[in-house]
């Protein structure tokens, strides 16, 4: 793994904390979710795709019980739907607290922010997880 990787990519996510979330956008202006995540991998030189749906392919399919910070966990809209509408990536893991924490650009007026993954209203709305190549 490529640990100093990993932490700059969750480091640029993470300056983008509060920044409202605006649908298209890639600036601390608005952002949305995959916006996020394209801007997190700039600042390894490494680009990403523009579309939540087309990142899970960039990598290997994770369990969610082997999820590493860097990981990009993918959800969905509603329970029961398999649509890929949203991604995160994973900024650490617990699993004996039951806490999986992942970044995320959220439509709430917090914004970009953190959450559990592990949380029941998360889990109702999983998909499934990438490891991404440029950390393998």
């Amino acid at each position: 793994m490529q640990t100093e990787r990993i932490e700059q990519v969750i480091s640029k996510a993470r300056e983008f904390l509060g920044t409202p979330y605006l649908w298209g956008g890639n600036t601390r202006q608005g952002i949305d979710c995959s916006g996020l995540m394209l801007q997190a991998f700039q600042a390894i030189g490494h680009n990403v795709p523009r579309v939540a749906g087309d990142q899970q392919k960039i990598g290997q399919h994770v369990e969610i019980d082997e999820l590493i910070a860097g990981d990009l966990i993918f959800f969905t809209d509603k329970p029961g739907n398999t649509t890929i509408t949203h991604v995160g990536m994973v900024t650490s893991t617990d699993y004996d607290k039951d806490v999986v924490n992942f970044i995320h650009a959220s439509s709430s007026p917090k914004g970009v922010m953190e959450a559990n993954a592990l949380a029941d209203w998360w889990q109702e709305l999983y998909v499934g997880a990438t490891r991404p190549e440029v950390f393998v």
